[in-house]
């Protein structure tokens, strides 16, 4: 079961024993990726307009852009259109079409012009929010900044910073306020179901391939600004910080959407490898494993 000698065991429920209290986990750090930004003392105030002229930029983009090589897509898309199911023929034309245009919010109604306020935790990041937006806008996930609202009905979403084991993750709150928020509005009828493999399931692959197996886990970073918003959505996808105004232009981590949209790229991906493999089938927890004994792919 995975579990300790007996004795250890028995000091752990030993009453007599202090219980151990770990020391507190220290503050995440970061290293900067934009040395040129000034740090500032206050971020809940205007920073001088020197502050500005320094600090990257980026024009509204006039159409929607990916790093993903949409033509090389098609192609392979084109080349195992005999092997892909319709399911996954479907789903590698709706991404294709994604690319180039941008992923649906799939709004039921039109949201108005708004500014929710900014959480508390992101002022006390200050330092870090502000060079992760710098290094945003230099990839080009992010336009701005604009010292007025740059485009008719803009809404200015709630960033917040989440505090991680080894860094702090910044997140644009899509769900606030309650019942007028970009995720309450979203038509969930018309977003594909995304499925995760459970421990369970995994442990009973790993059991099915047998002595010898091999893992891999692959992380993709920033996986969610492969594909773009469309340009209509842009304005559902704004926020404010140190009073000047920047827009999202690629899928936001915090959008409900956004999951579905690049699970599609994901599982396009997955098909397109097991097609061209010619060896592969997707077993039943929807991972990819390799039978080292008999060398077959599983």
């Amino acid at each position: 079961m995975g579990l300790p000698s007996w004795q250890t065991i028995k000091r752990w429920l030993d009453p007599r024993i202090p219980i151990y209290n770990p020391p507190p986990r220290p503050a995440a750090s970061f290293s900067r990726k934009c040395p040129e930004i000034p740090t500032l003392e206050n971020y809940k105030i205007t920073p001088p307009s020197k502050f500005w002229e320094i600090f990257p930029s980026r024009d509204i983009p006039t159409v929607p852009s990916t790093p993903v090589n949409v033509v090389a897509l098609q192609k392979l898309l084109d080349t195992h259109s005999q092997t892909l199911t319709e399911a996954q023929s479907l789903r590698g034309e709706k991404l294709v079409n994604e690319l180039l245009n941008g992923v649906d919010s799939l709004q039921i109604t039109k949201l108005q012009g708004a500014t929710i306020p900014n959480s508390g935790s992101v002022y006390e990041h200050g330092a870090v929010f502000t060079d992760a937006l710098g290094s945003w806008i230099k990839k080009g996930f992010v336009a701005g900044p604009f010292f007025t609202p740059p485009v008719p009905d803009f809404r200015a979403n709630s960033m917040m910073a989440l505090e991680q084991k080894d860094k702090v993750r910044i997140i644009m709150n899509l769900s606030k306020p309650q019942g007028e928020c970009f995720n309450d509005n979203v038509d969930t009828s018309r977003m594909e179901k995304v499925r995760m493999s459970t421990a369970k399931e995994f442990g009973y692959t790993v059991i099915d391939c047998g002595s010898g197996a091999r893992m891999w886990k692959f992380d993709m970073s920033d996986a969610y600004k492969n594909l773009p918003a469309r340009l209509e959505d842009l304005r559902l996808q704004g926020f404010c910080w140190l009073q000047a105004y920047f827009i999202e232009t690629q899928q936001a981590f915090g959008a409900s959407t956004a999951v579905a949209s690049f699970d599609r790229l994901g599982n396009t991906i997955l098909a397109l490898t097991l097609s061209a493999s010619g060896n592969f089938t997707i077993c039943s927890t929807n991972m990819l494993t390799f039978n080292h004994r008999s060398g077959s792919k599983k």
